[in-house]
């Protein structure tokens, strides 16, 4: 195993168990290893990078983006890698989206971030229902 497979083994084993509260949780400063596209915090060791949880669920994702266009091109690189070796279902890779972040083509791309809110996650939370098939206007695949 990989140290970020590792990383997510014990997370999804150890840790989010742990997050079965009635009560919000944020986790922050997720280790600079585990692949995204979050800056790097100034301490070099973790990320700009936050999650929070509700009973145990993974409600919102948020992260400061990455726009240095040599490590969002690596990132991709290394994505596309990961997913020909790995995923079941193959997907394209977008290989120019680093191009956004290079200032010679009349970019000066600004920090930025964005919190990705999963609403199916958010219904199941509030509801009370134990999967998210429970909560979904349609059959999930």
């Amino acid at each position: 195993m990989t140290v970020p497979q590792l990383y997510d083994l014990i997370f999804i084993h150890s840790v989010e168990p742990q997050l079965k509260m009635d009560k919000p949780v944020a986790l922050i400063d997720y280790p600079a290893f585990v692949p995204c596209l979050a800056k790097k915090a100034a301490n070099g060791q973790t990320v700009e990078r936050w999650e929070l949880y509700y009973n145990g669920i993974e409600l919102i994702n948020c992260f400061s983006e990455e726009t240095d266009p040599k490590k969002v091109k690596d990132f991709f690189i290394s994505e596309e890698a990961e997913k020909k070796r790995n995923a079941v279902v193959q997907h394209n890779v977008n290989r120019d989206y680093w191009k956004l972040f290079e200032t010679k083509i009349g970019y000066d791309f600004p920090r930025c971030s964005g919190a990705a809110l999963g609403l199916d996650r958010l219904i199941m939370s509030l509801t009370g229902k134990a999967d998210i098939d429970g909560v979904m206007p349609f059959k999930l695949v």
